[in-house]
């Protein structure tokens, strides 16, 4: 079962990540992130957390790829209603305050 998938809608990517993100499906999921952004005119990334349960430093480690991805004109970042353990390490990690969050 994947714990990530990518849909995108029009000029909008969004990445679902469920259940705990770490360094075993990491590879995958950037390389597949990276060869949709090459794709594809994306100006939207979000990344919907509802159902993560944990995040591992790659998993951290491919959110802020996103980060410095959408500091690049014409692209925007949203973190999507993080559950509670989602949030709990983002904040841990510093990162809860660098984030657009939604929901």
């Amino acid at each position: 079962m994947n714990q990530f998938t990518i849909d995108i809608d029009q000029d909008v990517l969004t990445l679902s990540l469920q259940g705990q993100i770490t360094y075993e499906i990491c590879p995958d999921m950037k390389k597949e992130l990276e060869a949709e952004l090459a794709a594809r005119k994306i100006t939207m990334m979000k990344v919907d957390m509802s159902a993560t349960s944990f995040l591992d430093s790659h998993g951290i480690g491919i959110l802020v790829m996103l980060h410095k991805l959408s500091g690049e004109p014409g692209r925007d970042l949203r973190i999507v209603s993080p559950s509670k353990e989602a949030t709990i390490i983002l904040d841990l990690v510093g990162l809860l305050s660098i984030f657009t969050v939604e929901g």
